[in-house]
């Protein structure tokens, strides 16, 4: 005869495998990842993102810093504090995905392409001509009017920052939208 399993009593959360709280995926199939469940999106068991059918996805946009002599030099200590309080302010609105800021330029290389073979070139580059990236915020919002404002408002005493939509595979359009789709089912299995 066979015995029964044990059951105990777990907290909510917990995984009946451990006995305890468990964040791993393939003991919990379907569970619901905490920070995409306003977006309706699921983790499968091999951990790989789903979203819900007709789920709507909010653009989502870079705020680029163009580097200058100001931020080749490093930020101080007010400056940081400054920043971490807009940093904050963008995190309480529910935008900030993602924020960093660069090494100078004399830490940096670039990588051309279009020769016989690529060629790599070792910083500082020349501010003025060459567009150069010294930082960047990664945000989600529901328009660019929200981005701009916060844009605005970026504690900086000189310089600039750009501000760009992050291009999603509808910016592509349907027939590679569709072989995307085909790509997701077959590593999903259901093709």
């Amino acid at each position: 005869m066979r015995t029964p399993p044990l059951r105990f009593n777990l907290p909510k959360n917990s995984c009946p495998r451990h006995q305890f709280h468990c964040s791993r995926p393939q003991h919990h199939p379907r569970q619901r990842h905490p920070l995409s469940q306003a977006h309706g999106a699921t983790r499968t068991r091999n951990n790989i993102r789903q979203r819900a059918p007709n789920s709507g996805i909010m653009p989502r946009y870079m705020i680029l810093v163009l580097a200058n002599a100001a931020t080749e030099a490093g930020s101080t200590a007010v400056e940081l504090l400054e920043m971490g309080k807009f940093n904050d302010s963008l995190r309480e609105a529910g935008l900030l995905q993602a924020a960093e800021g660069l090494t100078p330029t004399t830490e940096g290389y670039r990588v051309s392409f279009g020769l016989s073979e690529a060629e790599v070139e070792k910083g500082p580059f020349d501010l003025e001509k060459q567009g150069t990236i010294s930082g960047f915020w990664f945000v989600k919002a529901d328009n660019i009017d929200v981005v701009l404002e916060f844009a605005k408002k970026v504690p900086f005493k000189e310089g600039q920052v750009e501000v760009r939509r992050v291009a999603g595979a509808s910016d592509f359009g349907e027939e590679l939208l569709a072989e995307m789709r085909k790509g997701r089912k077959k590593l999903m299995g259901e093709e």
